[in-house]
C-alpha cells in the first residue's frame, strides 16, 4: 500500500476476501456498508472540542485530559513539527507507551498530516 497522508481510513479496504466473508457471517453489515465520513479525524475532533471542551477526552494511568487540553497540546506538537519542516506525506517516528502523551502525539501528527499510527 502506497503511503498517502490525505487518504481517509474508511476509504481503505483492510480486509481480504476471507476476512470480509467472516465479518458478513458475524452480521455487522452496517460496518461493512457505511460510507466514509466527509470529515477527517482532526475535523471531527475539532467539532467535539467545540461541542464539549471540558469533557474528558483521554483518561490513562490516573490522569485525565479534557478535549480542550488535548486540542491545545496536540496543536503545540503540530506547530513544533511544522517548525521543523515536517508536513503532509512525511514520516515521523514517535515511540510512546500507552498514555495521554501518546494520544497527544497521534492527534498532533494527524493535524500536521504526517501521522500514521502503529501499535
Amino acid at each position: 500500500m502506497k503511503a498517502d497522508a490525505t487518504r481517509r481510513l474508511l476509504s481503505m479496504d483492510l480486509g481480504d476476501d476471507d476476512e470480509r466473508a467472516e465479518w458478513e457471517e458475524w452480521g455487522n453489515r452496517a460496518a461493512l456498508e457505511r460510507s466514509a465520513p466527509s470529515l477527517s479525524i482532526p475535523e471531527l475532533f475539532a467539532e467535539q472540542v467545540v461541542r464539549d471542551p471540558g469533557a474528558v477526552a483521554v483518561s490513562c494511568g490516573g490522569r485525565s485530559v479534557s478535549y480542550r487540553g488535548l486540542d491545545e497540546a496536540s496543536n503545540r506538537l503540530a506547530h513544533l513539527l511544522i517548525s521543523h519542516g515536517v508536513g503532509p506525506g512525511q514520516r515521523v517516528a514517535l515511540l510512546f507507551s500507552r498514555s495521554v502523551e501518546a494520544v497527544v502525539a497521534i492527534m498532533g501528527g494527524a493535524e500536521d498530516g504526517c501521522g500514521v499510527c502503529a501499535d
